[in-house]
């Protein structure tokens, strides 16, 4: 009907197109629903089991999913039942069309997997079921904690399933694990009892010793452990106990003693009977001993038998004693327990000091510390001797001599050889009788104690001390006891506490001490000045004395101070001298003097010093300068910083000669630095109006002076000559007070002519005068005149001033001016100052 009303409306061909085009849809759509399919959904294991210990049971969740194209697929898994969770499956490979989850299950029963695959709008799903059981296992019972090895032992367990008991079905293995290995046992029998199943076990043959049990069940390929370990003491095959002597001392260090041991033993019955003599064994330290008269006492199951103790070792004074026993097949077994041996020393001797008499009522306590507190003690008799039996250990010795007692701390009497056993080569003590010893003074009480021991440290009390003297202790390391004196010198000893009439201190080393009583030190510095320029020598002088004034000598001086420090000794008369140099930078500073002997208690002295910058100049100025009237002359003068910090404003001047006569250029220096130098000139211009009707000197002593800011001075002297300027004293005086005539006749040296020319020549160069040359000549008469009266003028006849010019003028104009030799040596000879002062003294004599 539908093809005719096809073909009726649209006609065949049309038609027969449609029809076509409805197939094709038709079997795309459905290609398109078969393109994906969910298959192979399981879940492993199945059933599973939780195991209690664990916590859980891991599922794996399996599922192909199968599409004809390549788009996206996505599987998950939504888990019901107990318990409820939801996961995504991950593709196992690349290609694969497997995908797998993991699902962790907390509680048992039965669970269900609904997966679903889904690709586009394609989706396929599918529901498996799993079940999730829970085993427990707990151990009830066991039928001993103690057991010997290989003996059969029994364990009731309770095994339950989704929390009901399971009593068939069931394996076990039983694992013992301690300090020595770990063992599996398998299981010899198992029974149901009631909800328990007990397990009968053998055992192993392993060592003695505390072991953790732990049993496995499994159930279908799965186990489960026990939750809580038991615990299993394995006993030894035979089990030795001492029971005489509990503990054991000897004194004696070589003999052999017999000991008598009783013992019980505890053997495996499966295994060892009674123990017999071959298969017991004594022990010391690991040496075997012999055993003698061994007996078995059937009443009270102990063995009996005695041992030979000795000193197995000379090194050792404490030894173990085990007993052992090894029956045939068995390994040897020691006893649990020991029996400590102990051998005590013979502490005796005879104690006497450096004059070989007996040191009596000595009092030595031994307070032992290691091993077990003991307490000895001896004292010595009116022969010296003293005796007592020690363990070896470390102690705490007390020797007390009476008002000497010496304390030591963890001494070691233990390992020393035989020779120390006796007193006397342990203990040495001597108490010389001296008042003074050389370089201490006065001797208050000296003893000297040692011990030969090893030791930690010691306290030394000393008693019957003087009270209220100031005292000081001595320590002299090198005393011999021999000859009762000091090696080495004595010490001074900084720290001890003093009460009532005792003194008190701790040492490492024991000695010799001596209590010395103690005068006090004062230091006097003599005249010292307390202000120094920089690294000026600072020189003190002081004295050192006791409170009763007396000089002491030999004493130490120690100066110290932020830069200097050194050391000084006093002489004979208790002088000392400080040489030391002072801080090269400006300020003030202390200086600390400490004065110290032994015997004496020490003095200290501050000495408050400044320290300044120096300041001062130096001048280099010639000797002398000439000058001619209304002539400038000029000389050059060096000034120069010889202090020690920059000077400012040196102001110059000149003094002995009137202002307008000089010139100072420049006249003052700005700055001069340490060590620096400057020239300064001098100008010199005399006018000759200020010397008419002879108001000029021939000479004038000048003094050039320099002065800074800071007041650094220095004035140097130089003369000045001014040429053309003579003068003549008219006072006349006898030669000598007798009046005498000598009517001898009349000579003239050369020296006097060698003057009279000098000054003709001076006067005719300077004034060219006739009538002044005469005036000369007259002079020169009457001066002869004089001469052959033997009437000389008196010296002021030719004053200083004319001969200081006439030097002037030789020297400058040199020796042509002058023919005469006598006037030539003048010039020539280089004491010409002091030919002109022999002028000056006697012109004409």
């Amino acid at each position: 009907m539908m093809q005719i009303r096809c073909a009726e409306i649209l006609g065949r061909r049309a038609c027969l197109v449609w029809a076509m085009v409805f197939f094709a849809t038709l079997c795309i759509c459905s290609g398109a629903v078969s393109a994906l399919e969910l298959e192979n959904v399981y879940v492993e294991p199945n059933p599973g089991l939780i195991n209690v210990s664990g916590g859980e049971a891991v599922f794996t969740i399996y599922a192909d999913c199968v599409m004809n194209d390549t788009g996206a697929v996505n599987v998950t898994a939504d888990i019901s039942g107990p318990a409820s969770a939801s996961l995504v499956l991950v593709q196992s490979g690349a290609n694969s069309s497997t995908y797998t989850g993991e699902y962790s299950a907390y509680t048992f029963g039965e669970h269900y997997a609904n997966v679903v695959c889904e690709s586009g709008n394609e989706t396929d799903s599918a529901q498996v079921s799993f079940t999730v059981n829970m085993l427990d296992l707990e151990i009830v019972s066991i039928s001993e904690t103690e057991a010997y090895s290989g003996s059969i032992s029994a364990v009731r367990v309770k095994l339950l399933l989704d929390n009901v008991s399971l009593v068939s079905g069931v394996d076990f293995r039983i694992d013992m694990d301690g300090s020595k290995g770990s063992w599996s046992s398998d299981t010899l029998n198992k029974a149901p009892s009631g909800d328990y199943i007990d397990i009968a076990w053998t055992i192993p043959v392993i060592e003695d010793g505390a072991y953790d049990l732990s049993i496995y069940a499994y159930l279908d390929n799965s186990y489960v452990f026990s939750t809580k370990k038991s615990f299993l003491t394995v006993r030894p095959q035979v089990e030795l106990n001492i029971l005489e002597p509990q503990i054991d001392r000897i004194y004696t260090l070589s003999a052999p003693e017999t000991f008598h041991v009783v013992a019980r033993a505890k053997t495996n019955p499966f295994l060892v009977g009674r123990l017999d003599q071959s298969e017991f064994c004594a022990e010391l330290d690991g040496k075997r001993l012999q055993i003698k008269n061994f007996s078995y006492d059937t009443a009270t199951d102990t063995y009996d038998f005695f041992v030979d103790i000795y000193r197995v070792d000379s090194d050792d004074y404490y030894y173990e004693l085990v007993i052992c026993a090894k029956p045939e097949g068995i390994e040897k077994e020691k006893s649990s327990d020991y029996v400590p041996v102990q051998f005590l020393l013979p502490f005796e001797g005879v104690l006497r000091d450096s004059m070989n008499k007996a040191v009596t009522d000595a009092k030595f306590t031994f307070v032992k510390n290691s091993g077990g507190a003991t307490y000895d003690e001896c004292i010595t008799d009116s022969s010296g001797f003293c005796s007592v039996l020690l363990y070896p250990g470390d102690y705490d010795v007390d020797m007390d001599f009476g008002e000497v007692s010496v304390k030591v701390f963890d001494a070691d009497i233990w390992d020393y050889d035989s020779s120390v056993e006796r007193l006397e080569d342990v203990i040495i003590y001597d108490s010389p009788t001296v008042t003074s010893v050389d370089g201490l003074g006065e001797v208050l009480k000296i003893a000297a104690v040692d011990f030969l021991l090893p030791y930690d440290s010691a306290e030394v009390l000393l008693s019957g001390i003087e009270q209220g003297s100031d005292v000081s202790v001595f320590a002299c390391p090198g005393w011999d006891f021999e000859e009762a004196s000091c090696d080495g010198g004595w010490d001074v000893l900084n720290s001890f506490s003093r009460y009532y009439d005792n003194i008190k201190f701790t040492t490492q080393n024991i000695c010799a001490y001596a209590v010395v009583r103690t005068g006090a030190l004062y230091i006097d510095i003599l005249g010292n000045k307390s202000d120094y320029f920089l690294g000026e020598q600072i020189i003190l002088t002081g004295t050192v004395h006791d409170t009763a004034d007396n000089p002491v000598s030999w004493a130490s001086v120690s100066y110290t101070s932020e830069d200097i420090s050194g050391t000084a000794v006093t002489d004979s008369n208790g002088f000392f001298n400080i040489n030391a140099e002072a801080p090269l930078l400006p300020g003030d500073f202390e200086l600390v003097i400490l004065a110290s002997k032994n015997s004496y208690v020490s003095a200290e002295s501050d000495l408050l010093l400044k320290v300044y910058r120096k300041d001062a100049l130096e001048l280099d100025v010639p000797i002398s300068l000439t000058v001619d009237l209304d002539l400038v002359s000029s000389v050059n003068i060096t000034v120069r910083n010889s202090g020690q910090s920059v000077l400012y404003d040196i102001r110059l001047s000149v003094a002995g000669m009137p202002d307008g006569w000089y010139d100072i250029m420049p006249d003052v220096l700005e700055v001069l630095k340490p060590g620096d130098s400057a020239d300064v000139e001098l100008k010199v211009n005399v006018a000759g109006q200020d010397c008419e009707e002879e108001a000029c000197e021939s000479s004038y002593v000048l003094t050039f002076m320099a002065v800074s800011d800071s007041g650094a001075y220095i004035a140097e002297n130089l003369m000045l000559y001014i040429g053309g300027i003579v003068s003549f004293g008219q006072d006349v005086v006898e030669n000598d007070a007798s009046g005498s005539d000598d009517d001898s006749p009349v000579s003239f040296g050369s020296e006097d002519i060698g003057d009279a020319i000098t000054g003709f020549a001076v006067s005719v160069r300077s004034y060219g005068s006739v009538l002044f040359y005469l005036l000369l000549c007259i002079a020169v008469i009457v001066i002869a005149g004089r001469k052959m009266l033997k009437k000389p003028l008196r010296h002021g006849a030719v004053n200083e001033s004319y001969l200081s010019q006439v030097r002037a003028e030789i020297l400058r104009e040199g020796d042509d001016s002058v023919e005469d030799k006598t006037v030539k040596g003048f010039v020539s000879d280089k004491t010409v100052k002091e030919n002109m002062d022999k002028t000056i003294s006697n012109p004409f004599g």
